[in-house]
């Protein structure tokens, strides 16, 4: 959802988007897409012991085929920066119902 989409969502029910606390980042157009194909394969991951490793490259592939991407490898390196970035950040974070020591 565009920031647009989420104001004119709130707008609709007469209330203000809850921007200040929206964690969503701000994107460049040209990684539109690298969104798009990391929400497909959200799902798709490469797990080790040691939590997420990766992410399936022939499933990035098939999103990428999927939504006619031209420029493949440039875009299967930025999802795969984006994958790494998000998965490594959920990892630091304890487990829902942890108790961590103090």
């Amino acid at each position: 959802m565009t920031c647009e989409e989420c104001e004119e969502a709130y707008n609709e029910h007469g209330k203000d988007p809850p921007c200040e606390k929206c964690e969503k980042p701000v994107l460049m157009p040209e990684n539109y897409d690298v969104i798009r194909i990391f929400n497909l394969c959200r799902a798709q991951l490469i797990i080790s012991f040691d939590g997420v490793v990766g992410m399936s490259l022939p499933a990035v592939k098939t999103a990428m085929d999927m939504l006619g991407i031209e420029e493949q490898l440039s875009c299967a390196e930025k999802v795969m920066v984006y994958a790494e970035a998000v998965y490594s950040k959920k990892q630091e974070q304890p487990a829902p119902g942890s108790v961590e020591e103090e």
